[in-house]
């Protein structure tokens, strides 16, 4: 019984893990935002939120994000860029998990339809959250982190927030084609399995 409780521990540990080797392989997309970067890095928490729970999502999220602070994200933006990548990443992977084992505790199995809806509603909450968390945050870390001057900020703001939504809108949408196509089609006997022994 002790060996089965510490599987998710260190299954979370592992994925965290991946996750962390996975974000320092970003890349930027936007030659004017050259500071928002795409990375895949919420692939393994997507996977232990639908697998595990959502709360194993988050946590994997988490330990992939203070790894990426401590090894040097902090000094380049302040942990801005971490913030943001924690809250968008948690954005997509929990509405899409609670979809996901909700049909498949119902229907006793996982469907293509509930997978193709999980993918939408997390694309819509990682856009429109990511967008509510720009507005509150970037005037404020323009502000007094990078010291502009109060007439500039608003113009970078806007700028920025428009890169950051249309970078989040396509990491939705490979999050969801990733989700359906490595995790839904090749695992999902294994993962009704798993997550019926769970129950």
């Amino acid at each position: 019984m002790r060996r089965k409780s510490l599987v998710p521990i260190i299954v979370t540990a592992l994925l965290a893990a991946i996750a962390a080797v996975l974000y320092f392989l970003g890349f930027p997309i936007f030659p004017a935002a050259p500071f928002l970067r795409l990375d895949f890095s919420d692939i393994p928490a997507l996977l232990a939120a639908v697998v595990l729970g959502p709360v194993y999502g988050v946590a994997v999220n988490l330990i992939q994000n203070f790894i990426g602070l401590i090894a040097g994200s902090f000094a380049a933006h302040a942990g801005m860029g971490n913030l943001m990548n924690f809250v968008v990443g948690a954005a997509f992977v929990v509405p899409y998990a609670i979809i996901v084992r909700r049909a498949q505790k119902k229907h006793s199995r996982i469907r293509c339809k509930d997978v193709i809806l999980a993918g939408v509603v997390s694309i819509v909450s990682i856009v429109v959250i990511g967008f509510g968390m720009n507005t509150i945050v970037l005037p404020l870390f323009f502000r007094f982190i990078i010291g502009m001057d109060p007439a500039e900020i608003w113009a970078m703001v806007w700028s920025t927030i428009v890169f950051s939504t249309v970078l989040n809108a396509i990491k939705g949408v490979i999050l969801t084609t990733v989700g359906t196509i490595l995790i839904y089609l090749p695992l999902r006997g294994v993962l009704e399995k798993y997550m019926q022994g769970r129950r």
